[in-house]
């Protein structure tokens, strides 16, 4: 594995790069016919098969110059996702795109896989950036891709890369996919451990909550804001600067809930943190009392849609505001604080699960982003064992 390597641009190395229909297709669509790629099936290496329209077949057949292959590669060309790439597969050979690139790797120089790893790649994202630059414009063409520069591995060397790229793809996904299998199994546990049991005693949020109102004065605090994802450092939630004045502000220490108010919903979140937030005045912060912390957010977590459905008021003069006159009115049913305890332990086994597999995605993904650095320049050669290599 000592060829020299070459930095050349894409054009050179395939036999065709287009782009698909530039057209309003929606009355040429059918129930059955000929499949339309379209942006929502391409993930950054990965061709997400989930959501398919068809094409009359007649009107496919006159776009045959326009025709898209197995082994593929289709990139979005503008929105949102622009440069995300993934290799078509086979049962989706004869297909068309709706306004996607279309790069056909000359198979003896590049390796359609290999192609889709460095376009999604921070070298293939710096150059989507470096050909869009100047343009003013949210879109990359075909012209623009076939002058993308990709550092051509022997043709050998890129098969070994990407079978090892795609080894950490494949953990990736299943990393991915088992996070939302735990995410949808504590939401279903969460709702039994929340109905209401025989043994459970009648209240209502005001018997257990207390509102306060402290400013933060000289004290220490973070400036947090609070979303669906519950209470923030508001540096992790907002990237624009904000107002330095917090005069104003009111405190959210440790085990006090406040409630915000999010797109289509009521907001909350408990602090759990060992820090006091400092948060708009806007918000309403209570105090916890007689009733286990993670017990009250489990309950606000699971009932929220019930909750925001009777006491989120949407108005034209006032906007969105929430009724905490009926909020903390609304009838509930609360176990004892010992039981209370016992649930919100269940909480948080099954959060710190979900939280111990996301470290491990990031994990999976920071590894990939340090291999891609080595692997796609050549900096770093797959080692092929003696016995593959006779």
């Amino acid at each position: 594995m000592t060829a020299p390597l070459n930095t050349v641009e894409l054009g050179q190395v395939c036999t065709k790069i287009g782009v698909g229909l530039a057209m309003a297709v929606t009355p040429f669509m059918t129930e059955f016919g000929v499949k339309l790629i379209r942006n929502q099936n391409i993930r950054p290496n990965k061709f997400d098969a989930s959501s398919v329209v068809y094409l009359d077949p007649e009107f496919a057949a006159t776009q045959r110059n326009k025709t898209v292959r197995e082994n593929d590669v289709v990139i979005v060309r503008t929105g949102a996702n622009i440069g995300d790439a993934c290799v078509v597969p086979k049962s989706f050979d004869g297909s068309q795109s709706f306004t996607t690139l279309l790069a056909r790797p000359n198979k003896e120089l590049l390796n359609p896989h290999f192609l889709a790893q460095f376009v999604n790649s921070d070298f293939g994202r710096s150059e989507v950036e470096r050909l869009m630059a100047g343009g003013g414009k949210g879109n990359l063409n075909s012209g623009e891709l076939e002058r993308l520069r990709i550092t051509l591995l022997p043709i050998k060397d890129q098969g070994q890369v990407v079978d090892v790229l795609l080894c950490w793809d494949s953990a990736i996904e299943v990393a991915e996919r088992l996070i939302v299998a735990k995410k949808a199994q504590a939401r279903a546990i969460s709702y039994q451990l929340f109905k209401k049991k025989p043994h459970w005693m009648p209240c209502r949020l005001n018997d257990c909550l207390r509102e306060v109102k402290i400013f933060p004065g000289t004290g220490d605090y973070v400036v947090g804001s609070v979303g669906k994802s519950g209470i923030k450092p508001r540096s992790e939630v907002y990237s624009k600067q904000l107002s330095d004045n917090h005069e104003r502000n009111i405190l959210v220490k440790p085990e006090w809930l406040c409630f915000g108010l999010a797109n289509d919903s009521i907001a909350f979140g408990v602090n759990f943190t060992n820090v006091t937030y400092c948060v708009s005045p806007a918000y309403k912060t209570f105090e916890i009392q007689n009733a286990d912390p993670g017990f009250i957010d489990g309950y606000l977590s699971v009932f929220n849609a019930r909750l925001s459905q009777r006491y989120l008021i949407t108005s034209a003069r006032q906007g969105k505001a929430i009724d905490f006159g009926g909020l903390l009115s609304d009838h509930c049913y609360f176990p004892e604080i010992q039981e209370q305890r016992r649930i919100s332990d269940a909480l948080k086994i099954m959060q710190y699960e979900i939280a111990t597999l996301g470290e491990y995605l990031q994990s999976l993904k920071i590894q990939k982003r340090g291999l891609i650095q080595k692997l796609l320049t050549g900096q770093w050669r797959v080692k092929v064992p003696e016995t593959e290599a006779a």
